[in-house]
């Protein structure tokens, strides 16, 4: 295969986007296992409104008591009919049934130090889920500026 890097720039490929809410669907989720031992999944949504749409933004479940209330917030955004179910449900079931759902993801920056080169550098974090049902009907701002 040959290809012609000369007009591209060697840079990462992601924008950090401003804090804000951001109207974004689910497109990937793989479960996996941290380091701890603790099972997690990993997912990847695309914002799908403002002049960021496109982008892509990360967060991660860690399926552990004290960080379920995050799943069942994501849960409930995506209206998932066994949220509040007695026995439980299967996290795929979830993640299949969230897929290309458009909810509203809080989004806030901050600094974290880079495990490969030892710089901070800025990233995203998804701090919170909510349904497009609480999304306000019209928007003064034009597309400047995130939901």
């Amino acid at each position: 295969m040959h290809v012609q890097l000369k007009d591209v720039e060697a840079g990462g490929g992601f924008q950090v986007l401003p804090s804000g809410e951001y109207a974004a669907k689910l497109i990937k989720h793989e479960e996996y296992t941290a380091q701890s031992g603790n099972p997690c999944v990993k997912c990847t949504f695309e914002v799908v409104n403002s002049k960021f749409a496109g982008q892509y933004l990360f967060d991660n479940f860690t399926l552990v008591a004290n960080s379920l209330w995050k799943l069942k917030q994501f849960a409930l955004a995506v209206n998932f009919p066994a949220t509040d179910a007695e026995e439980g449900f299967d996290t795929d079931e979830l993640f299949y049934h969230a897929e290309n759902e458009v909810i509203l993801l809080t989004v806030s920056k901050s600094l974290n130090k880079n495990p490969k080169t030892g710089k901070e550098q800025e990233r995203n974090n998804v701090d919170g889920y909510k349904s497009m049902e609480t999304a306000p009907t019209d928007d003064p701002f034009g597309d400047d500026v995130p939901l």
